[in-house]
């Protein structure tokens, strides 16, 4: 939300893009004012901005605005969000944050892994072999999912 923010959306916009009501995009940004504690959305993005301009990106983020960019906001909100739950976290903590934590990030990398296989079927599969990874190239789905089942996030 701070990204539509920053690029100048207006509440009903951001709505529109995101899938929920106006008056919801107005709660999250006065929760926003109150946990920068800044009174405008000029001083929200510079205050946001600043508190990330160090750190290495999020891995949460970058694979949000990946997602987004194939599926868009509003499937990729409600897949982020299974996978949140699935992993046993809350949605709104874990999406709702400017970093999420290493262990919150390997929880929602697993879960989200065989929610995006169950919503998108072979069709992943195929991409994911397209790019080398599956039969006939590096790695082999079967490990990764492997991997993943033997290398629970810890929690």
């Amino acid at each position: 939300m701070l990204a539509l923010i920053a690029e100048g959306y207006s509440n009903r916009q951001i709505a529109e893009r995101l899938g929920i009501s106006e008056n919801g995009v107005k709660g999250h940004v006065a929760r926003l004012f109150a946990r920068f504690d800044v009174p405008t959305r000029a001083a929200l993005i510079a205050a946001w901005r600043a508190s990330i301009s160090d750190a290495e990106p999020d891995p949460i983020s970058v694979l949000r605005a990946s997602l987004e960019d194939v599926l868009g906001a509003r499937a990729t909100s409600a897949l982020l969000r299974r996978a949140c739950k699935e992993a046993g976290l809350d949605p709104d903590d874990v999406l709702g944050r400017a970093r999420v934590s290493a262990d919150h990030t390997g929880a929602v990398l697993a879960a989200l892994w065989p929610v995006l296989i169950e919503a998108s079927g072979q069709v992943l599969v195929h991409h994911l072999e397209r790019l080398g990874f599956g039969a006939g190239g590096g790695v082999d789905l079967k490990e990764i999912a492997s991997w993943i089942e033997s290398n629970p996030p810890q929690t």
